[in-house]
């Protein structure tokens, strides 16, 4: 629905992108390598960075002392909403329904240190998958397309989240 974004690259300052308007219709368009930047960017949100992506992404310090995102996801009848300290590895993750708002994750989140992670294991039980480099290759030939309509990349990580889809009934991804 939305992904908010602040001291990464290109997007120092805190820049908020609405991909869907009042209708609930997609109306974001970007060019390709601007739709592999926001991909990397969700992702990143949701699955963490590794200290080397983190030197990637990390905007100037200098403009901004902060490097955090927010990212909003429908899920069917359900909202999701994860924010993510970069900084810090600190990680907030909030589901809300029609009745009710809850957290489901608030803590530390390290991501390439051979720890055991939490937040992974409580994203396990929602998404069908929690692997974001093959989250990213089945979507980076919508990213990488020439046509600039990013809803065909929001689409896509939409099936591959929504917790009914089946992995293993729909190998033709």
């Amino acid at each position: 629905v939305n992904l908010e974004l602040s001291g990464f690259r290109r997007y120092e300052t805190l820049t908020s992108f609405d991909f869907k308007d009042k209708n609930n219709e997609y109306i974001f368009d970007a060019d390709s390598k601007s739709k592999v930047f926001l991909l990397d960017s969700i992702l990143a949100i949701i699955f963490g960075f590794d200290a080397e992506e983190k030197l990637q992404f990390r905007g100037e310090e200098s403009i901004n002392k902060t490097f955090t995102g927010v990212v909003t996801l429908e899920l069917d009848e359900r909202t999701m909403m994860i924010e993510r300290d970069f900084e810090t590895n600190f990680v907030a993750c909030l589901l809300s329904d029609i009745k009710t708002t809850r957290s489901i994750f608030q803590g530390k989140d390290f991501v390439g240190n051979g720890y055991s992670r939490p937040y992974l294991q409580m994203l396990k039980s929602i998404f069908p998958i929690t692997d974001k480099k093959l989250l990213k290759e089945i979507c980076i030939d919508e990213a990488d397309s020439a046509s600039e309509n990013f809803s065909k990349v929001l689409d896509m990580l939409y099936i591959l989240f929504t917790p009914q889809f089946k992995f293993s009934s729909t190998k033709f991804l």
